[in-house]
């Protein structure tokens, strides 16, 4: 690979150990039959917006810990806090992604000083159309929001760069590939093996767990 990488794998293992991140401090002080007994209410449903409405609930006291809270979501930070996630819910992606939500809400709000976007993810849970309704009102503020976000999304793109050694597009990598173009396949199989060295399962759950816990506010900020 010939583009510099931004993290080591080194850096990697060192954020899975640390347990200092303030969100990771909050989920663990809610104990962990809190979140066991969450997870077995949840498990009683079959249907998945169930589910997911028992875990958008139950994530509101996380969420409300985090309110006002200055913290920073690094590549390193997420490699933490996701780690310590996937220990409370192996198996559940939809308590992962309200987890994502809340601490998005948090950390995008908390610059805005007007109260309209303050308990946010406390409102969604109550009414979806919440954020909608507070970025109709307030265009300004809604700018500080979506430029939080996408402070969370360089961060994620720094993991994908981790996880893929390149910044190329894939997808039109291997659109070429498939047409019979050797270099193109070439560059495809060179990729392929260092996702086997580097991409590991807890990058892919962070970037699909934040991409359906996070993304899709940007449909509503506009």
């Amino acid at each position: 690979m010939t583009e510099e990488l931004i993290l080591t794998k080194e850096q990697v293992e060192s954020a899975k150990k640390d347990r200092s991140h303030v969100v990771v401090s909050i989920l663990d002080s809610l104990g962990k039959p809190y979140w066991d007994n969450l997870l077995g209410t949840a498990a009683k449903y079959n249907g998945n917006s169930e589910k997911q409405k028992i875990y958008e609930a139950g994530v509101v006291p996380f969420a409300e810990q985090l309110e006002g809270g200055d913290f920073t979501l690094s590549p390193f930070d997420l490699i933490s806090i996701w780690t310590r996630a996937l220990e409370i819910s192996p198996n559940s992606r939809y308590l992962r992604h309200s987890l994502s939500t809340a601490i998005a809400c948090a950390y995008a709000s908390n610059p805005i000083e007007s109260e309209h976007w303050k308990h946010l993810f406390k409102k969604i849970q109550e009414d979806s159309r919440s954020l909608r309704a507070v970025a109709e009102k307030d265009k300004v503020n809604r700018k500080i929001f979506k430029a939080r976000l996408k402070v969370i999304d360089k961060s994620l793109d720094d993991l994908d760069f981790y996880k893929t050694g390149t910044k190329e597009d894939i997808i039109e990598l291997v659109r070429k590939m498939v047409a019979g173009d050797k270099e193109a396949g070439r560059r495809v199989q060179e990729i392929e093996e260092w996702k086997k060295e580097h991409e590991g399962y807890l990058i892919g759950e962070i970037s699909e767990n934040w991409a359906n816990g996070a993304s899709w506010m940007y449909s509503v900020l506009g």
